[in-house]
């Protein structure tokens, strides 16, 4: 059997980067509460890549990225006002904060599961027996893990930080000077020691590169000088790569200069921010109550118990989702919450897709396709219902128009189309499998 080998990280690099900063071994560390919980999905990705034999569908687990996403972030909402506004700068550094960590979880993986798969073969191209490659994988995962809590805090001290600054720009008129604090004792950092009670000016352009934390396990802030004299001719430290940035300017809690991150291809990286939206926008709804409504059949049909839509889009989207769930579908009606995200109808229980319901107001075919999907498009859903109360000048008309849609790859993010038909019937096109007809058609 072939196995790909893949270009892996120097773990030498990386247990510098992270326990070459202070005089306390990792592993003394108290891990978080939630490494345990990683350590059992670990051991079903150990299991998938052996059997597997190889990444080629397994690039990364979804299972193990986003459960170390969702701690990650969550460190970062704490150092945040719960309740800023959507269209504050806060908010918005906010996200992207917590983009970044998504970037970074799946990197990490990523480069976790390379490590994994290269340990399926021996040295001499053997295959290695189940239970040598699982000694030799728990080593790794055993060193990913053990890194936990040294990138949980690294995340919490980058979000404070961002906050001080944020703080800073807006009483720099008040507080022109910083004065940088590092904690002097037998762990400080060669790192940050020079910085010992550096005074600069807000606006000096070398806050840009040495801004706290300037390193893993990094200690150091800084605080706000109503009057101050900048200091001369300090020695300026040799910073990490990975960590010359100011947090607060860039929303990079890892740079791209980070091991992880700069072994990762764009198209993994591109999937951690597909996962970072899909994630948001199910949290949107979490405290959202729902209830089931009476269905004929094997369907379900759950509406929101607290929120609201317009009378008029709720009785439309309503009825287009009854029939649906009376066909033994599965749908959820969402409620408009007012955050600055888009706002799709409902959720398919089925798939996890985003739904926009378009009950058609005209007869001519390709009208209907184009209005259905730019509106769809427009609300981010990935299904889109289109509900036919007359029949249309021409089912074909229709039908070809959604193929020009797709020849001019115009579906955007919308990857399911259901018609509904007047007599309450439907049929569900499913992109992908027609624009592969257009291909072979073309052949």
């Amino acid at each position: 059997m072939e196995i790909t080998l893949y270009e892996e990280l120097d773990s030498s690099i990386l247990e510098k980067q992270y326990s070459g900063c202070n005089h306390i071994h990792l592993s003394n560390n108290p891990q978080p509460d939630w490494a345990d919980l990683l350590a059992a999905k670990w051991l079903k990705a150990i299991k998938k890549t052996y059997k597997d034999k190889g990444l080629d569908s397994f690039k990364f687990s979804q299972d193990i990225v986003t459960a170390q996403a969702n701690q990650f972030v969550a460190a970062v909402d704490q150092q945040f006002n719960s309740n800023i506004d959507f269209d504050t700068p806060d908010y918005k550094m906010r996200e992207v904060l917590k983009q970044n960590t998504w970037h970074f979880s799946i990197a990490k993986n990523h480069n976790d599961l390379k490590s994994l798969n290269n340990l399926l073969l021996k040295t001499d191209g053997s295959l290695r027996s189940w239970n040598e490659f699982k000694n030799e994988a728990q080593k790794v995962v055993g060193t990913s893990i053990k890194y936990l809590k040294t990138e949980y805090d690294t995340i919490v001290a980058g979000a404070q930080m961002s906050s001080l600054w944020a703080e800073i720009q807006r009483d720099k008129h008040i507080f022109p000077f910083l004065e940088f604090v590092v904690t002097k004792d037998n762990r400080t950092s060669a790192i940050c020691e020079p910085l010992y009670k550096v005074v600069v000016s807000v606006d000096d352009p070398m806050l840009m590169y040495y801004f706290p934390p300037n390193h893993f396990n990094c200690r150091t802030t800084v605080k706000k000088l109503r009057r101050g004299v900048p200091t001369q001719n300090y020695a300026a430290p040799e910073i990490p790569e990975a960590f010359r940035n100011n947090i607060g300017v860039t929303g990079k809690l890892f740079t791209d200069k980070n091991e992880y991150l700069k072994n990762t291809p764009q198209e993994i990286l591109d999937l951690g921010t597909e996962m970072f939206y899909r994630n948001k926008r199910a949290e949107r709804y979490k405290k959202i109550a729902f209830i089931k409504s009476v269905i004929k059949g094997k369907g379900s049909l759950e509406i929101f118990a607290t929120g609201n839509q317009s009378k008029v889009e709720y009785i439309k989207n309503k009825e287009a989702l009854t029939i649906l769930a009376n066909n033994n579908q599965k749908y959820r009606l969402l409620p408009i919450i007012n955050d600055g995200a888009k706002n799709p109808d409902g959720f398919n229980l089925i798939t996890n897709k985003y739904v926009d319901v378009k009950v058609a107001e005209s007869i001519i075919g390709k009208n209907i396709i184009a209005a259905a999907l730019k509106e769809a498009s427009r609300q981010n859903a990935e299904e889109v219902i289109i509900r036919l109360l007359y029949k249309p000048n021409s089912y074909r008309e229709m039908y070809t128009a959604l193929l020009n849609v797709l020849k001019k790859n115009r579906n955007k993010n919308v990857t399911d189309v259901i018609v509904i038909f007047p007599d309450n019937t439907f049929k569900k096109y499913i992109l992908d499998r027609e624009l592969l007809k257009i291909k072979k058609a073309q052949i």
